[in-house]
């Protein structure tokens, strides 16, 4: 028999100070990658995520491939998420772990 890798789920629900709206999204994982599920679309595109993902060396959607932006300043991980929002959700950013 095969094994499936293992997957974990966390799903987080942060407060968006500036409008009053929770923005809820939820991860998966694997050895050296996180799979950031987005259920909402920051309308900005912007999206600010906790410490305790690890470090992220590259960021991509999963569909297409398109590149997503990272930036780290004291723990926190913002990510600039590409355009508009995809016509399927949730849309899945995979985080690549150094």
């Amino acid at each position: 028999a095969t094994r499936r890798p293992q997957q974990r789920w966390a799903v987080h629900r942060p407060r968006d100070c500036g409008r009053g709206r929770a923005r809820t999204w939820a991860t998966t994982s694997k050895p050296g990658k996180v799979y950031l599920h987005l259920f909402d679309w920051p309308p900005d595109g912007r999206l600010e995520l906790p410490a305790g993902l690890g470090e992220i060396r590259a960021a991509s959607m999963l569909d297409g491939g398109r590149a997503v932006a990272v930036s780290t300043l004291a723990g926190k991980v913002s990510l600039q998420l590409p355009g508009c929002a995809p016509p399927l959700m949730p849309a899945v950013v995979e985080l690549r772990l150094r």
